[in-house]
């Protein structure tokens, strides 16, 4: 199957899935397939893999299952109007993460927000962190503040602290355990958290997806 497209608002487009066989043999299976939309507001998908691009600009995916096998089609609808072709080449980068961000940006000719004041992005970075407002005292520190620094220092700070691991370890708990009733070994994904090395950091993911027993014994 296609893994990429570009379509318009209103844009229709087949998806054609073909299974290979280890004989070398195959076969058309696209109505054989099922399909599931991540968004179906933005791209929704029929039964025999008939997408139709919304009215929203966006990026979305679409999900393909044959028997027991699995791939995704990536879907961009870019904004009607376009930007200047240099325009995210001009934009500031203080890191990396800059990069992934603009390259992302620029598949829908999305102009970067604005940066927000220091109460907004301290509301932010709390709940997205640790999951909770910051306390009267804490908003107080950060706002009386007058370091340069002090949105790296909060986030540095943040980081740092137990409830991150807890409140990401519930993230990580959703997302790979949706149908599981038993409790998640909640050690290892403090261990997760805590790990420098994306190998390391991508393997024990597969694993905790995989199940809990195959976890505890890589941990």
């Amino acid at each position: 199957m296609q893994a990429d497209f570009s379509m318009r608002p209103g844009e229709l487009q087949k998806l054609q899935v073909t299974a290979k066989y280890l004989d070398g043999s195959s076969r058309d299976v696209t109505g054989a397939t099922l399909y599931l939309a991540n968004e179906a507001v933005v791209v929704a998908v029929d039964t025999q893999g008939l997408m139709k691009a919304g009215s929203l600009p966006g990026e979305t995916a679409i999900m393909a299952r044959y028997m027991n096998h699995i791939c995704v089609a990536n879907i961009v609808i870019p904004q009607s109007r376009s930007l200047p072709s240099d325009y995210f080449a001009k934009l500031e980068r203080r890191n990396f993460i800059d990069d992934l961000v603009y390259s992302k940006l620029q598949k829908t000719a999305t102009e970067p927000s604005v940066l927000v004041d220091d109460a907004t992005f301290m509301r932010r970075v709390y709940t997205d962190l640790i999951g909770r407002l910051p306390s009267v005292v804490e908003a107080k520190e950060f706002l009386d503040t007058q370091s340069e620094l002090k949105r790296e220092y909060l986030l540095d700070r943040l980081l740092e602290r137990p409830e991150y691991v807890d409140h990401w370890a519930n993230q990580w708990a959703n997302a790979l355990y949706p149908a599981k009733t038993y409790p998640v070994n909640a050690e290892l994904v403090h261990l997760l958290v805590y790990l420098k090395s994306p190998n390391v950091v991508a393997k024990t993911l597969e694993l905790m997806a995989a199940g809990d027993d195959q976890a505890k014994i890589y941990k």
